[in-house]
């Protein structure tokens, strides 16, 4: 009689016990015609092969402990979303594997999944202008979920939702890969490419990992949107949404790439955004091209490298930090008063920063001075009706009607 290499001896049975048992998964989803089938691939499992796609799918997940489920390439509409909840479950598509839902759920839920391996990868989320959330990740740590494309963001829809709700669990180090993320249509009502939130002033968690590599064409209406703290980190290209990323968390690690939105960055109450904002394009005047809206009491700190100048508005009305580094070589930074629809340029370059109004009137600054480099503060006399200069000569403030030499 016929042996495997290790000295079994062949037999119909044991040939189909060790290929499934030796298979990629556990579970393997398909259609049959019309019917989605779940066929089991551990020895004594289960299969499943009634109901609808959701209910077929949802089967294989409560089946299993661990395990990967694969999902070959088809359409599967879900009247009802998948949960795998607080399990060591990763689900895997075939490429072009398309999930469509029939009602306003929440397509993909991984609830309380911690320290162990879990996501989805491969898939296409097509919202359809119908679900309420792509993926939803719900007090969980460390899932991975990789080259998703979500489609079809609708009103008041959310591509990536990353959602605490128990302080005994939160959201910690997930990491979220999408190829693309779209509307159904450009800037629809309320939705969301990324949303980053909790319930009750819960904190979102940490070290959450967003990585599009592009959000927009047709754009959300807000591309990135973090309610509450914690330090997360979004990379990618937002283009066309009318808020690039709305941060009111007190504290967020950011990396963006951006073009063509009317607000690039709002920081809102408490929130500390770090990060670097690059190629902003296409910036032109107020109301229609792009800028950076920093309300009272707020923080950007990171650095711009962008294809025209920023500008960058502060609402008067609190104290206000900023740090932005790396804004040499002419660069210039505008601060608005909203309320008196007044504007003063900021330029800085090598020798000099100085302040000028848009009609491009300046009004004095700091400049370099003596041949010991002394910083000279340059402002506007009011009284006099001319410039003058203060600096500090022998320990003690000078003001002069011309610099020092």
């Amino acid at each position: 009689m016929p042996q495997f290499s290790d000295g079994q001896k062949i037999s119909e049975a044991l040939v189909w016990d060790r290929l499934i048992q030796s298979g990629p998964a556990s579970y393997v989803i398909w259609k049959d015609g019309t019917q989605t089938k779940a066929e089991c691939l551990l020895k004594g499992g289960t299969d499943y092969t009634t109901g609808t796609d959701a209910t077929v799918m949802q089967a294989a997940i409560d089946g299993l402990t661990t395990g990967t489920i694969l999902v070959k390439k088809a359409t599967y509409s879900l009247s009802v979303g998948l949960i795998n909840l607080a399990k060591e479950i990763e689900i895997v598509c075939e490429p072009g594997t398309v999930f469509q839902p029939t009602a306003a759920i929440n397509m993909i839920t991984f609830d309380r999944v911690t320290h162990v391996v879990a996501g989805i990868k491969n898939a296409t989320l097509d919202l359809n202008n119908t679900a309420s959330t792509g993926l939803l990740l719900l007090d969980s740590w460390h899932t991975i979920n990789d080259g998703l494309k979500i489609i079809n963001v609708g009103t008041n829809g959310v591509g990536v939702k990353i959602y605490s709700t128990n302080n005994s669990y939160l959201c910690l180090s997930n990491y979220v890969r999408c190829r693309q993320i779209k509307a159904y249509s450009a800037q629809i009502a309320g939705s969301i490419g990324v949303l980053i939130d909790s319930a009750g002033g819960i904190a979102a968690g940490t070290n959450n990992v967003v990585d599009v590599g592009y959000l927009g064409a047709p754009s959300v209406e807000t591309g990135i949107k973090n309610v509450v703290g914690g330090s997360s980190v979004f990379h990618g290209i937002v283009e066309g949404c009318k808020i690039g990323a709305d941060i009111s968390g007190t504290a967020t690690l950011f990396l963006h790439e951006e073009a063509n939105t009317t607000y690039g960055i709002i920081v809102r109450t408490g929130a500390k955004v770090k990060g670097i904002l690059r190629y902003a394009e296409n910036i032109t005047t107020e109301g229609t091209g792009k800028y950076i809206l920093i309300t009272d009491n707020r923080i950007f700190l990171g650095s711009a490298s962008p294809e025209d100048t920023p500008d960058i508005f502060f609402n008067v009305g609190g104290s206000h930090t900023m740090t932005m580094v790396g804004l040499g070589g002419g660069a210039a930074i505008d601060f608005k008063d909203t309320a008196n629809k007044k504007r003063v340029r900021l330029d800085i370059n090598s020798s000099a920063i100085k302040t000028y109004k848009t009609d491009e009137t300046e009004l004095g600054g700091l400049i370099a001075g003596s041949a010991e480099n002394r910083p000279v503060l340059k402002f506007w006399d009011v009284t006099a009706n001319a410039f003058k200069y203060a600096y500090i000569d022998n320990g003690a403030w000078v003001i002069s009607a011309t610099p020092p030499t």
